[in-house]
């Protein structure tokens, strides 16, 4: 058991290392191989250890700007081809988890910025109903420009609409 954990320990470390070498910004020729290593040393991990496989592979393509997916599932077809179908099956989850996430920040900024305008075009509209009431009350448009700072002309037409 406890050789099984150093085992383990010893491909952990070399995967590690392997995948900061990733992190530098190699090109990606490089990358291919370096993903085909890590793959090779993830190969010598029992299945009880498939969590950890998932999670190198979440690393990967968390961590690496230039990874391709091609390059995952070729090595997944390649190096674990037993493991094919449970990593696809992972990674069709992250799509499709991401694209959730993706929808809903989009969702959560749409309704932000329909707040903003809306209270933009709230403050406007109280602008302009304020400037109709001077208009009303006989002010000068000059006055009433600096008073709102809406452009005399903006006034002018609401002094057209109000006749």
């Amino acid at each position: 058991e406890e050789t099984d954990i150093e085992d383990i320990n010893d491909i952990m470390l070399k995967i590690f290392l392997k995948l900061l070498l990733l992190k530098k910004g190699l090109d990606e020729g490089r990358i291919k191989v370096e993903v085909e290593k890590i793959f090779w040393q993830m190969r010598e991990m029992e299945r009880g250890y498939s969590y950890l496989q998932v999670s190198i592979i979440e690393y990967i393509l968390g961590a690496v700007e230039k990874i391709d997916e091609e390059i995952l599932i070729e090595c997944i077809e390649k190096i674990l081809p037993e493991r094919r179908e449970d990593l696809m099956t992972l990674a069709e989850k992250w799509r499709r988890e991401g694209m959730e996430e993706g929808i809903r920040k989009g969702i959560e900024q749409g309704i932000a910025k329909g707040i903003e305008k809306g209270i933009e075009k709230g403050i406007e509209k109280g602008i302009e109903k304020a400037a109709l009431n001077a208009l009303r009350e006989g002010l000068d448009v000059k006055l009433i420009s600096r008073l709102t700072g809406l452009s005399v002309e903006r006034i002018e037409e609401l002094k057209k609409n109000l006749n």
